[in-house]
């Protein structure tokens, strides 16, 4: 009977392992989104006039894949527009990668840009590193696993416990 105590212990300590485990790693990637996101801001600390001069049309087909029925080819549109801005009496152009599916980038229209003061040709629209969501999402999703898994723990260790 007592190997089957401290099985049953062991089982419910597990899980309080693994949580706390999954915490650790969620905070790790949480801390290592939020130092890249402070180094890219770091980076851009320049200021200057996005000008659209012109908009790019990007169109292909993808699968549509469906449970219901058969794929379908879908055809995708994409309008991306191409800025020009510029540094030090310096004409730059820039060719984003943030796109829409509607063409709403005026040609003329200035928006906010951010260069890279050591390399002005080094520019972006945003002050957010657009990788570093991804990061921060799977830390908020390791986190919470952690925080199931501990209490997954707690209650069967008070089971076990009540059982001796």
């Amino acid at each position: 009977m007592t190997y089957f105590h401290i099985y049953s212990f062991i089982l419910a300590a597990l899980p309080l392992l693994l949580g706390f485990l999954f915490i650790w790693f969620g905070k790790k990637l949480w801390n290592n989104a939020a130092k890249k996101n402070e180094e890219y801001q770091q980076r851009y600390t320049g200021h200057t006039a996005l000008r659209v001069i012109r908009v790019e049309k990007n169109e292909w087909e993808e699968t549509n894949s469906n449970e219901q029925g058969p794929e379908s080819r879908i055809s995708v549109t994409s309008y991306t527009p191409v800025y020009e801005y510029t540094v030090n009496g310096q004409r730059y152009e820039y060719h984003t990668r943030i796109g829409s599916s509607i063409d709403q980038y005026p040609i003329g229209k200035e928006y906010p840009g951010y260069y890279n003061p050591k390399n002005p040709a080094d520019v972006t629209e945003t002050l957010n590193d657009i990788t570093g969501g991804g990061n921060r999402f799977f830390s908020l999703l390791f986190f919470g696993i952690g925080v199931l898994a501990i209490i997954f723990a707690l209650i069967r260790i008070s089971a076990v416990i009540t059982i001796l």
